[in-house]
C-alpha cells in the first residue's frame, strides 16, 4: 500500500511539473555548450600514422636516424 501511494504522489509531481519541450537543435546546442562533440569531428593521430605525406617523410627520417644511432 505504501508503494502505491508513493507511485501516485510521484506521478502527480512529475505530471504537474511539466516537461521541458526542447527541440533537437536546442538540445544539441546545450550539449555542445557543455563540451559534447561527434566522433567524426575529432582526428586522432597515432604515433606511426602515415595518413599524410609529411608524416611519412617524418617517420622515414626518424627510422633512418634510429638506424644510425644503433649502428654506431
Amino acid at each position: 500500500m505504501g508503494i502505491g501511494i508513493g507511485m501516485i504522489i510521484s506521478t502527480l509531481i512529475l505530471f504537474l511539473s511539466g516537461t521541458n519541450k526542447m527541440s533537437n537543435a536546442e538540445i544539441e546546442k546545450a550539449a555542445r555548450a557543455m563540451g559534447m562533440h561527434y566522433e567524426d569531428e575529432c582526428k586522432v593521430f597515432f604515433e606511426n600514422d602515415n595518413s599524410s605525406s609529411n608524416d611519412a617523410t617524418t617517420n622515414s627520417t626518424t627510422e633512418s636516424n634510429e638506424e644510425d644511432i644503433f649502428n654506431d
